[in-house]
């Protein structure tokens, strides 16, 4: 019992040494953050994040952590869809409250565009009107701030909000402005298997399946990187399923 309260408050301690000052791909990759790659550990980081966070109210960087620690669990280890929207309404709610306590945070708006595009996903909206601009919006005070951030995700979600959301006037929608967009993220992020994710849904979305099998080969013969584990074993799954929807299309036979 000892050695397991002597292990936490070893762990709060490097916590509370690496959470100020730090971005979100340093937060991600950080040793301590791959507790998430288990639903008890991430269990403890939204814990540990909670309780510092309660007693340093107004730090921008504790609000978009837990924004984003929410986020990750509601969307690795949450099953029910009312609780998911619940977790999704709470990365944009403490987001929100970071962005309002420093506006000049890349971290704390690429959130806030994740909290805003995951409600919408949640409720099953993200292709209409809502929240669309908002998390264009977003994405572009990211690129403002830091055009580079997080190897260029944020020009790959601007690019995807511009390729699903309907055209003006109804709404921000620009597929000539989508390509754009994802086309600079990949240069940005060319070995970053997400970007080449939403570019293969850009690709499926506009019925360019030839492509789209291009980009999922690409994509699954790129190296897996582990200091995003969790995250690689999501995204190579999502590949390789549209990779069989685009061979369906095809009438591409698979591979005996």
């Amino acid at each position: 019992m000892l050695k397991e309260i002597f292990l936490f408050l070893a762990c709060l301690f490097v916590f509370q040494a690496f959470i100020f000052s730090i971005t979100t791909d340093e937060f991600l990759s950080n040793e301590l953050a791959r507790q998430r790659y288990t639903q008890e550990g991430s269990l403890k980081l939204l814990s540990m994040i909670s309780n510092e966070l309660s007693e340093n109210t107004e730090s921008a960087e504790l609000n978009w952590l837990y924004a984003a620690m929410l986020y990750f669990y509601g969307d690795y280890y949450e099953e029910d869809t009312a609780k998911k929207k619940e977790y999704f309404t709470q990365t944009k709610d403490f987001a929100f409250k970071a962005v309002l306590i420093d506006p000049n945070s890349a971290d704390a708006h690429y959130w806030l565009g994740v909290g805003y595009a995951k409600w919408s996903e949640a409720n099953g909206i993200l292709d209409s009107l809502f929240y669309a601009d908002d998390v264009r919006d977003e994405m572009t005070k990211v690129i403002t701030l830091q055009t580079n951030f997080f190897k260029g995700i944020a020009w790959a979600i601007r690019a995807k909000v511009y390729n699903v959301a309907p055209g003006w006037p109804m709404s921000v929608g620009d597929k000539e402005e989508s390509y754009r967009n994802i086309s600079k993220a990949l240069q940005i992020g060319s070995d970053f298997r997400f970007i080449h994710q939403l570019y293969a849904e850009m690709l499926l979305n506009d019925g360019n399946y030839r492509e789209a099998k291009k980009v999922i080969e690409k994509a699954l013969a790129l190296p897996l990187d582990e200091k995003y584990l969790k995250e690689e074993e999501k995204v190579i799954g999502i590949l390789q399923r549209y990779l069989i929807m685009a061979n369906k299309k095809l009438n591409v036979l698979p591979t005996p």
